[in-house]
Formats: C-alpha cells, structure tokens, sequence
C-alpha cells in the first residue's frame, strides 16, 4: 500500500483493509480468554486497573466497568491493555489461572498491532515526515492501547452502539464476535463493513489526526446487531480494537465526537 491508496480508501470508504499478522484462530482464542477473565469476581478485575496519568480518565490502563445509568453510553467492560501493563499487573495475575492466560493472549495481540502500527505510520511518512517518531518516540512507551470490549446484553431487538468519531489519532478495529460495525462519514452513508478477510485489520483515522494530515477524514462509525448474533446470555457482542494516540492525551469532548462534522 502506498499514501495514495491509503487516501483513496479514506477518501471512498472511510477506512483501509491493511494487513497485520494475526489470525482469525488468535484473535478468537484472545477473545475467549477475556470473556473467561471477565468471569472472575468483581473486586478482583477492579484490582487490574490505574491510570498513567492521574488527572486524566483517558489514560486508564486495565479493567473498566460502564453502566448506561450511570451516565455512560453503554453497558459494557472493556479491558485497556498497554505496554506498561504487564509490569504493572504481574503479580496480580500469576495468582489467577484465567487472568495469567488472557495476559498471555493479550501481549501477543498488543504486539503484532503495535507491528501493524509502525507499518501504517512508514506508509503516512510520505505525506508528514518524521509522523513514526511523533508515536514511537525514543526512551518512552507509545501511546497504544489494547481495548477488549464486552457489551451486555440488551434484551430483544437491536444492539447498538451509537454514531461516532473516536477521538485520539488513528484506530485499528482488529476484529468482532459478528458483523454490525457500519462505517461511514455521516448517519446518512453508513455502509456495513464486511467480514474480516484473514490477517487483515480495518485503520480509521480519528478525529485529531486531522492537525496533521487534513485530507484523512476521521471515519463516522456505529454497531448495529441483531439479537439473534448475542454471543451468549450474558454477552451481546465482543470487539478487539487498538487506539493510537500520541504524547499527552487530551481528546475531545463526548459531545464533539458524537456530532458528525467532517462530511
């Protein structure tokens, strides 16, 4: 792929089928082992959890919980993992057989993403020089972060994540339990994405890439599933997705990325 296949895509599309070593058998056994990890007991995931900045819930590495009322947008858990969290949490999950083998699976995942990464960027240095290094900087930890996603279940009728732009730089969507992800650059031109063909990933630009290279628009995007896909009782959906981010984090505001603007 050149940076002018990489626009064209963008540009047509609204996302890039790039390759990453990974196969559907990797993805799917990773996947298993994180619904087992979430499995666990309560006050045990919530110890898998800290924030490399403390002042920002952006940087949160390990286990989170979301509740609709609460004032979230969804159901879910999801599972951030980082560079820094093997270190951090070593200890925790050698004391636990299902959380030492989603670790396992998860440090694989993380790393062949973090390949796909530098792969991407190389592509994007013909169209800003020097972006690789913005983040892979030497002597620090890039901002990557591994998202394991678990929605519960909603009941009969559609599940669905609402239309949105990811805030930070750049997403990989690496796989998902069923089809639904729609892709687009508003409500109004969302197209399903198709099934993902073997050791490929879906890039979409997010919506801070744009500082930098205004012609990726960032890619509007929702779930739409039928009930009948729910993994199980307790599980409507799962999705595996790698968010790249760069220096300090500071994204935009919820409001911001649930309002199309980039038509």
């Amino acid at each position: 792929m050149t940076y002018a296949d990489l626009k064209k895509d963008i540009a047509e599309k609204a996302y890039a089928e790039i390759p990453i070593a990974l196969s559907h058998d990797e993805l799917q056994c990773a996947a298993e082992a994180f619904l087992e990890f979430l499995c666990l007991p309560q006050e045990i995931k919530e110890r898998f959890h800290f924030r490399i900045d403390s002042e920002s819930h952006r940087t949160q590495v390990g286990y989170v919980r979301r509740h609709k009322n609460l004032g979230h947008g969804d159901n879910k858990e999801y599972f951030h993992y980082h560079a820094l969290a093997r270190g951090r949490f070593s200890d925790l999950a050698e004391q636990d057989r299902a959380a030492m083998n989603f670790f396992s699976h998860a440090e694989n995942i993380f790393q062949k993403a973090a390949d796909a990464t530098h792969a991407i960027l190389s592509i994007m240095e013909e169209g800003m020089a020097g972006i690789h290094n913005r983040f892979f900087p030497p002597n620090d930890f890039p901002s990557l972060f591994l998202r394991f996603l678990k929605y519960d279940q909603k009941g009969i009728g559609d599940f669905l994540a609402r239309g949105h732009y990811d805030t930070g730089y750049m997403t990989l969507a690496l796989a998902e339990s069923a089809l639904g992800l729609r892709i687009g650059s508003h409500d109004q031109d969302l197209v399903e994405a198709p099934p993902r063909r073997e050791g490929t990933a879906l890039f979409m630009p997010a919506m801070r890439l744009r500082e930098w290279l205004p012609e990726l628009k960032p890619s509007w995007h929702d779930v739409v599933q039928r009930e009948r896909h729910a993994v199980s009782d307790a599980c409507a959906r799962w999705a595996i997705v790698l968010f790249i981010d760069q220096g300090k984090i500071n994204r935009e505001s919820t409001i911001e990325a649930h309002t199309p603007k980039y038509e």
